[in-house]
């Protein structure tokens, strides 16, 4: 049988929750990855994303299939890449 095609619901729900996560968490909406404990979230933002990256040995120069929750921001930034 099929499902009902509710992507309107998702989309919704994305217009009222991202003013929050954007205050939230800001450009990014990873939560993230505390080394030391005292960084700031954007710190540790980046940190999480650095090792994900390396976990998923993605090198310099490797392309990427970002398939996000579109932020309109990339996952990696470009100097990790």
């Amino acid at each position: 049988m099929p499902r009902p095609n509710e992507k309107h619901r998702i989309v919704d729900h994305y217009d009222i929750v991202s003013p929050y996560y954007r205050s939230l968490w800001g450009e990014h909406i990873h939560h993230g990855f505390w080394i030391r404990g005292d960084e700031s979230k954007e710190k540790a933002q980046l940190q999480l994303i650095e090792h994900l990256a390396q976990l998923a040995n993605v090198k310099p120069g490797s392309d990427i299939l970002d398939i996000g929750c579109d932020r309109r921001k990339q996952s990696l930034p470009r100097q990790t890449l």
